[in-house]
């Protein structure tokens, strides 16, 4: 139980180092770069095209695993009946 806490730490260090390197290979990308979309060429800077991306990757990450959370959760709740219904077994 001692783990969460330094666990929890190890996560905000990461975000936020994570953050600050893509916000650095952001600033240091960000000239005008014409974007091919079928017939369509319009002129974006590098930097919203970097953000786009990270954005549509992390949304259709949340979206694949929304499942497994879901399923997670259920599995989670089945094992605390199960063993609540123990624990009142052992007790009769």
């Amino acid at each position: 139980m001692n783990e969460k806490p330094s666990y929890s730490l190890f996560k905000i260090i990461s975000a936020t180092v994570l953050l600050v390197l893509i916000i650095v290979f952001a600033l240091q990308n960000n000239t005008n770069t014409i974007v091919n979309l079928w017939f369509w060429k319009p002129n974006a800077p590098l930097i919203l095209l970097f953000l786009m991306c990270f954005i549509a990757g992390l949304f259709f990450s949340l979206l694949a695993l929304g499942p497994l959370y879901k399923h997670y959760k259920r599995k989670t709740r089945l094992i605390k009946e199960l063993q609540e219904r123990i624990e009142f077994l052992e007790k009769k």
